[in-house]
């Protein structure tokens, strides 16, 4: 090494690190991180920040997610540390009440995510903690603001909800949880105690109000039984991603349904519960054996083709309602400084909006954001059974040296699954319990 060097200290390699990701448009900033990156730019206002932040990513070529949804944002927005200080006080008042009460952190997740998607809303964080003591809150004009940051502090991935490992990771105990440290957030609660015990859920404004349901329009009873679901057949799709850029060793094609219809089919909508993989570069009309893709039709049997339903969406919303967020289950990247256009492949699993409904399959993109919520559907799970069949195989990532991933036909319908490495998933996957069926008046009644 050079005569005289003496390394820098931890801390000062840790300052030039992370301002050296924020001038690179890095996203991804851990809690001690995105402090001390604070530190350095709390010179500059919340405006001056991002506007610096937006202008040279949009230069590079980066993800243009928007910046509120990545852990940058809490970053920008924040002032200066009096708020990362307010929000570990809060983290610490959290922890002593659960310590006090005898509550595990496991115990505290699954009981105040009381829609069991395993990503906790600012409602039900704001819940739980009122539920666990923190009744002064409920008067605090500015909780809002607290909730939400406590959130952007939280959440790690920048998209709003707080998922097990985020919350762990903020409310961990060492001494009151010392004995669960191996416990993942699929694991069953650890005190019995808490069985058929309810959080009441006091409603606040959500981080991304985009994400918020919107309004459905109204059905009339006397009408919801004119409604009929039939299972249907894609013929026509368009092209999502493609193993043929990749060094794997079997071919691989993955498609996206148009669900269209013309204008003599104004009163039906079709519905995609998610897209289609096959064994091969073609569409999948044109390989063979040929690709089952199916999806359903719903129809307002009250109405002409050429005359549109008024009712229609509000149906569709109510029993077949669009994913809140996704989940990114698998990616296919190559690696750094290697050509990435058209190689590169995220697969995401809907979130249901409430365990009443259920994911039938999986949607891809070919960058790591998410798709548009638009982009499917789920399935009320009364119209759900489990998929008799096995999984059959479709694909491994042979030959491209990334994380081992693999594909497998999923069910009746024709949409596919993932696994970790190329064994057979063993979880259940789900189909339509009937290839024909009228909606009831139940399903359109408020939850």
């Amino acid at each position: 090494g050079t005569d005289g060097y003496v390394a820098a200290s931890e801390y000062q390699t840790c300052v030039a690190s992370q301002v050296l990701k924020f001038v690179d448009s890095q996203l991804k900033f851990s809690e001690r991180e995105g402090t001390i990156l604070l530190r350095c730019l709390e010179v500059n206002t919340p405006d001056h920040r991002r506007r610096f932040f937006d202008e040279v990513r949009a230069s590079r070529r980066r993800p243009q997610i928007p910046v509120e949804k990545t852990a940058v944002g809490r970053i920008v927005k924040t002032d200066n540390e009096l708020s990362i200080l307010e929000y570990r006080a809060t983290v610490l008042r959290v922890k002593a009440l659960a310590r006090e009460r005898g509550y595990y952190i496991l115990d505290m997740f699954q009981l105040w995510n009381v829609s069991k998607t395993g990503m906790m809303t600012c409602t039900e964080l704001y819940s739980g903690m009122v539920w666990l003591g923190m009744t002064e809150l409920e008067n605090d004009e500015n909780k809002v603001h607290l909730i939400h940051t406590l959130v952007e502090n939280i959440n790690i991935d920048g998209d709003g909800y707080i998922n097990y490992v985020e919350f762990k990771t903020a409310f961990f105990d060492p001494e009151k949880d010392r004995e669960l440290l191996a416990v993942d957030s699929g694991a069953a609660c650890a005190v019995g105690g808490l069985a058929g015990v309810a959080v009441p859920q006091k409603p606040i404004p959500e981080l991304f109000q985009e994400d918020a349901p919107k309004a459905l329009v109204a059905v009339p009873t006397h009408r919801v039984s004119s409604f009929r679901v039939q299972k249907c057949e894609f013929t026509s799709f368009k092209k999502g991603w493609t193993s043929k850029k990749t060094s794997a060793r079997k071919k691989v094609s993955i498609w996206h349904a148009d669900t269209g219809t013309n204008i003599f089919e104004r009163n039906k909508i079709r519905i995609s519960f998610g897209d289609f993989a096959v064994k091969d570069f073609k569409d999948p009309r044109k390989v063979s054996p040929r690709q089952p893709c199916f999806g359903v039709e719903l129809t307002d049997t009250k109405k002409l083709g050429i005359r549109s339903s008024e009712y229609l969406s509000g149906i569709a919303d109510k029993v077949f309602p669009h994913p809140v967020r996704y989940k990114q289950v698998w990616k296919q990247q190559p690696a750094a400084g290697k050509d990435t256009k058209g190689s590169s492949v995220f697969i995401w699993k809907p979130v249901p909006p409430t365990p009443e409904f259920i994911a039938l399959g999986l949607v891809i993109t070919t960058t790591d954001a998410p798709p548009e919520l638009s982009e499917t559907r789920c399935l009320k799970r009364k119209y759900a059974v489990a998929e008799r069949s096995a999984p059959e195989y479709i694909w491994d990532d042979s030959g491209t040296g990334g994380r081992p991933g693999s594909l497998w036909l999923a069910n009746s319908l024709g949409l596919f699954a993932t696994a970790q490495g190329h064994h057979k998933p063993q979880e259940t996957f789900w189909t339509l319990a009937s290839d024909d069926f009228k909606i009831e008046a139940e399903d359109i009644k408020d939850n």
